[in-house]
């Protein structure tokens, strides 16, 4: 199973602002519970490219990852 970009939204909707190594960790338990697995490297690039589209925000030397909610809420306008 691939890791998807929901996976990661839905983790930051439910715990909101946390480390992306949390992020991570939750990310991998929702994952395997479903019978997939995730590698870092995958989780890392998917990160990126929520980031650049807009979606999240990684701040910071401990990498704190956080949701942009305006982007979230144009999202959401789109596709009602």
């Amino acid at each position: 199973m691939a890791l998807a970009p929901h996976i990661i939204l839905a983790e930051l909707l439910r715990k909101g602002a946390t480390t992306e190594r949390e992020l991570y960790e939750s990310v991998k338990k929702a994952v395997e519970s479903m019978g997939g697995e995730v590698s870092r490297s995958e989780f890392t690039k998917l990160l990126m490219t929520l980031e650049l589209r807009g979606y999240i925000r990684v701040e910071g030397t401990r990498r704190i990852v956080q949701l942009v909610p305006k982007k979230l809420e144009q999202q959401a306008e789109r596709s009602a």
